[in-house]
């Protein structure tokens, strides 16, 4: 089978592409215009290098697709516009390609995120048919994507992917807290105490395969999300568990909102003044003032028969080792 990966250079995208060659399908992965490869260097992969500024940019490898993967996406922008352009709008352009030139197209599998849905406090967890409440331009325009992509079905089969926090190897958004660590220091948002949901990227990949090869197969007729978790874990346990991968006890620091909101404030001066930034960000305090971001992944246990199989302390393990090799702790 011929697939087609946006994104394939990123933390999740490249991790996906190794997984569907393993699984036997030629794959091509767009990468943007002088971009490095990245994870992707070597790797038995097309490297289609094209944007995704237009529709007329993907014909050639849209195309040649009989599925796409769809990962590409911004995380980190300076402004709504921001978000919306670097998700909604290369969403929209993809959708069009694939009207336009996707004739053999078979299936679309769409990475969106958790925050599409917004937040859920309680340990049950959000399910996929509860109304979505995002309350960040990142949810929002995620959403925008979801609604943009299965505006395709009907044409062809259409399946999203809602993840939770995902870390893993190649993600270096966790590196902080890692090398904080080293001081038997873990700074919580918040409580400690506070619920989440957290997939490991071998985790994640599974899934998204697995709705892809459902899709493909006729088994789902597509137009439904699916949240492809891991656990739910508090602050404390995965303060504890990076503790135990640096080979250190922890100290979880209840960091109060409003010292978390004010940093925010200050970068989103600096956003807006072209100055570096971390990712810590207005619209990230949104999400992180939050009482919970719990969600259920009973859809895709019963429909894609999906398991988790990577548990928190053995995926910090891997992940923290990864980092060790990379030089980066």
């Amino acid at each position: 089978m011929r697939v087609l990966v946006t994104g394939g250079a990123g933390f999740v995208g490249s991790h996906l592409a190794e997984a569907l060659v393993r699984a036997g399908h030629d794959v091509t992965c767009l990468v943007r215009p002088g971009s490095a490869p990245r994870w992707l260097a070597g790797a038995p992969v097309v490297l289609a290098d094209c944007g995704m500024e237009s529709p007329e940019a993907m014909r050639e490898a849209v195309e040649a697709a009989d599925a796409i993967y769809h990962v590409a996406g911004v995380t980190k922008a300076n402004s709504p516009q921001g978000y919306h352009d670097g998700n909604a709008g290369i969403a929209r352009n993809l959708a069009e390609a694939v009207r336009l030139f996707g004739h053999g197209v078979k299936a679309v599998v769409g990475v969106s995120s958790q925050a599409a849905a917004g937040p859920c406090p309680g340990p049950e967890g959000f399910e996929e048919s509860a109304p979505a409440r995002p309350v960040s331009h990142y949810g929002r325009s995620k959403l925008e994507v979801e609604n943009i992509l299965f505006s395709l079905q009907g044409t062809v089969r259409v399946g999203i992917v809602r993840p939770p926090m995902v870390y893993g190897p190649r993600d270096i958004a966790f590196l902080p807290l890692y090398s904080g660590a080293r001081l038997s220091l873990f700074p919580a948002p918040g409580s400690k105490n506070t619920l989440m949901s957290i997939v490991h990227v071998e985790d994640l990949v599974r899934g998204i395969a697995a709705l892809g090869e459902s899709l493909l197969s006729g088994k789902d007729e597509g137009g439904k999300a699916y949240f492809i978790s891991g656990q739910t874990a508090s602050w404390q346990e995965i303060g504890d568990a990076i503790g135990q991968a640096v080979g250190r006890r922890q100290h979880v620091l209840s960091i109060p909102l409003w010292a978390i909101g004010a940093v925010a404030a200050i970068n989103g001066v600096l956003a807006r003044l072209g100055l570096p930034t971390s990712h810590l960000l207005p619209d990230k305090y949104s999400e992180a003032c939050q009482p919970g971001w719990v969600c259920s992944d009973k859809r895709a246990r019963t429909d894609l028969d999906y398991a988790p199989r990577v548990g928190l302390e053995e995926g910090m393990r891997s992940t923290v080792q990864w980092c060790r090799e990379q030089g980066l702790l």
